[in-house]
C-alpha cells in the first residue's frame, strides 16, 4: 500500500519506512484480525494478516467462486433439473403407483394363465397316455385272443378228419369187399358162443354156411351193419370234436343209408 506524502512531497512506501514515518502512520487504526487477536498499531503494516492473506474475498453461499457450488444442507435440498417437479410430485407418484399395480396384475394374470396352460397340457398328456395304454392293452388282448383262436384252429385241423380220406372209404362202404368176410367170421363166432362156449343159456344158433344163399346174404348184411356203422360213428365223433360240419353230415348220411337199406331188405326181421 502506498501512502500519500504531505505538502506535495514524494509518495513513499509504508513498507520499510523509518521511525519518523512510523509516527505518522500510527494514526491509522490497527488491521482487522478475524481470530480476535488485537495487533499493535505498528504491526499492521509491514506484515501480512490472516484477513488479507487470501487472494480476494472468501466465497459465500450467495456468491460462489467460479464453478464451485455450495453443498446442500437440510435447509436447502439439492437442486433438481426439473423446476416444476415439486408442483407435480403428488400426481406423478399416484400415476407410478397405479402403473405398478397394473403391471403387477398383468404379471399375475400371465402367471395364472401359464399355470392353467401347464395344467391343461398335463391333463392332455395324461389322457393321451391313458388312451395309449388302453389301446396297447386292447391290442394285446386281441393278439392273445387271435393266437388262442389260431391254436384252436390248428388243433382242430390236426385232429380233423379229411374229406379225401372219407371219399377213399366210400368204395369200401358200398362194395361188399370187406363186409362178406367180416359177416361170415362174426356169424361163426356167434354160433360158437351160443352152442359150444357154455356161457349162453338160451337156444343155440347155427350158421348155415357162407356158400348157401341164406348164409351168404346173412353174412353180407351183417358185414354192412358192422363196418358201415363203426366207420360212420368214428367219423361222426371226430367231426363233432373238431366242429367239422361237412364230415358230420357225411357220417350221418352213411349211418342212415346203411341202416335204411338193411331195414328194407329185412335184416332186422
Amino acid at each position: 500500500t502506498r501512502a500519500a506524502g504531505q505538502g506535495g512531497a514524494e509518495a513513499t512506501s509504508v513498507m520499510g519506512t523509518g521511525a519518523g514515518e512510523a509516527e505518522r502512520t500510527s494514526q491509522y487504526p490497527p488491521p482487522y484480525h478475524p481470530d480476535g487477536r488485537q495487533a499493535s498499531p505498528s504491526a499492521g503494516y509491514g506484515q501480512h494478516t490472516r484477513a488479507y492473506d487470501q487472494q480476494g474475498p472468501a466465497p459465500t453461499a450467495a456468491h460462489g467462486a467460479g464453478s464451485q457450488q455450495t453443498p446442500p444442507t437440510a435447509a436447502m435440498p439439492p437442486a433438481r433439473d426439473d423446476a416444476y417437479e415439486g408442483m407435480y410430485r403428488g400426481f406423478g407418484g399416484t400415476h407410478d403407483t397405479e402403473r405398478q399395480r397394473q403391471e403387477q396384475q398383468r404379471r399375475q394374470q400371465q402367471e395364472q394363465q401359464r399355470r392353467q396352460q401347464q395344467e391343461e397340457e398335463q391333463q392332455r398328456e395324461e389322457q393321451r397316455r391313458r388312451q395309449e395304454a388302453e389301446r396297447v392293452h386292447r391290442e394285446r388282448v386281441r393278439a392273445e385272443q387271435e393266437a388262442a383262436r389260431r391254436a384252436q384252429a390248428s388243433a382242430r385241423q390236426a385232429n380233423q378228419p379229411g374229406l379225401w380220406s372219407f371219399v377213399k372209404l366210400l368204395p369200401l362202404l358200398i362194395i361188399p369187399i370187406i363186409q362178406i368176410p367180416l359177416g361170415t367170421g362174426v356169424s361163426y363166432a356167434w354160433q360158437w358162443f351160443t352152442s359150444e362156449s357154455g356161457m349162453w343159456n338160451g337156444t343155440a344158433w347155427f350158421y348155415p354156411g357162407v356158400f348157401t344163399f341164406e348164409g351168404f346174404f346173412h353174412a353180407m348184411y351183417l358185414g354192412y351193419f358192422l363196418l358201415n356203422n363203426v366207420v360212420g360213428a368214428e367219423f361222426l365223433i371226430r367231426s363233432l370234436r373238431t366242429a367239422y360240419v361237412v364230415g358230420a353230415m357225411l357220417a350221418i348220411a352213411v349211418i342212415a343209408g346203411t341202416n335204411g337199406m338193411l331195414f328194407y331188405y329185412g335184416f332186422w326181421g
